[in-house]
């Protein structure tokens, strides 16, 4: 059997389970209203948890926010998330030059920060036209073979074939990078499909 159905049916039966022992708690928690209130709080783990199970089958952009509710946001595990909110506000009031020193400061401490990278990849591609300082963040990011699997890779590399042509040494590197991805596991089914439909996409070179 396909180990993705199993790992399919494993989720649905496992979030089934979990509403399932909500319930006869909930019910065989007596009829008071003491009752019904520790009920309802002992339920609710598994309420959550089979509504986790449940996203991760049907929606896994939703689990990931029903995680980020449960926990400490990632984001805010990193560095305080004001931080870059702050270096956003340098790039729109185009102090370019602080942004980067911000960021290069950050990535000395946390190198190849996902979010981060995107951001300082982003300033030099998109506000000051600079796609061989653009493509060489990229480029010295996913060549390191240690480097976190995020939903702002996907972004990162979506950037990155916006900004090549085709007949250039970028496009074959392009596709390289794509195909490195999709072999690597953490992306949800959603961002896979992405990355598969930005490959099956790239502009063809003129020789082809």
């Amino acid at each position: 059997m396909d180990s993705e159905l199993i790992k399919k049916i494993l989720l649905f039966c496992s979030g089934l389970g979990c509403f399932g022992l909500a319930v006869f708690l909930f019910v065989a928690s007596g009829g008071s209203m003491a009752g019904v209130i520790i009920g309802a709080i002992i339920a609710m783990p598994f309420i959550y948890g089979g509504g986790l199970c449940f996203s991760l089958l049907f929606s896994p952009i939703v689990a990931d926010r029903l995680t980020d509710f449960l926990f400490l946001p990632r984001r805010f595990l990193k560095y305080p998330p004001e931080l870059l909110s702050y270096i956003r506000g340098l790039v729109e009031q185009e102090r370019y030059q602080e942004a980067i020193d911000r960021l290069t400061e950050i990535l000395a401490r946390k190198p190849f920060d996902p979010e981060a990278t995107l951001l300082l990849a982003e300033i030099y591609f998109d506000r000051l036209n600079d796609t061989i300082k653009g493509e060489q963040i990229v480029l010295d990011y996913f060549t390191q073979a240690n480097h976190k699997t995020t939903g702002e890779n996907v972004q990162l590399l979506f950037l990155y074939c916006d900004n090549i042509f085709p007949d250039s040494p970028s496009a074959s590197q392009a596709k390289f990078l794509l195909q490195q991805e999709l072999t690597r596991q953490g992306y949800s089914v959603p961002q896979r499909k992405l990355l598969q439909n930005r490959l099956d996409n790239l502009p063809q070179s003129s020789s082809a």
